[in-house]
């Protein structure tokens, strides 16, 4: 085989996409498929839940299922943190959850079923970068303080 490059391919022959949507009104990080017709994006406002089978049909309108956002932190005085950006995202094997990696340093746990946060990764000293499931119960997060950590999400649940 020989390696080529897409510019170098001829007119017609260059893939593209076969429908575009503008999902989210800031910048998207990262994407999951939870299932065969649910997908979950991340951006700096939100993590939205779309219905896929919306997304691949032409001239459909996309179905929004739901919009999740990150606990936010309250400082002393009543002051609260700015809502963390999501950077990546994974589920686990049968779907029951999945995480979102914060720019907040924390690895939230979500619900697939309610979509509410069931548990924190706490630990990182710095935005979390990246996030990966393996089987039911155990996560990887990969922060911006150079450190790879390893949980056990069902000590992290509540």
């Amino acid at each position: 085989l020989e390696a080529s490059y897409w510019e170098e391919a001829a007119e017609g022959h260059k893939p593209g996409p076969f429908l575009t949507h503008k999902l989210h009104d800031c910048s998207i990080f990262c994407l999951n498929l939870l299932s065969a017709d649910v997908l979950l994006t991340g951006a700096d406002d939100s993590i939205k839940v779309w219905k896929l089978s919306s997304l691949v049909t032409a001239g459909a309108t996309p179905q929004l299922v739901a919009t999740i956002t990150h606990p936010q932190e309250t400082l002393g005085r009543g002051a609260v943190m700015p809502v963390a950006e999501t950077n990546g995202l994974a589920a686990n094997a049968s779907r029951s959850h999945f995480i979102s990696a914060a720019g907040d340093g924390i690895g939230y746990v979500w619900d697939s079923t309610t979509m509410q946060c069931k548990g924190k990764l706490q630990g990182h000293t710095d935005y979390l970068h990246c996030v990966g499931c393996e089987g039911e119960n155990t996560a990887v997060t990969g922060s911006e303080d150079g450190t790879v950590r390893i949980w056990d999400v069902r000590e992290r649940s509540g």
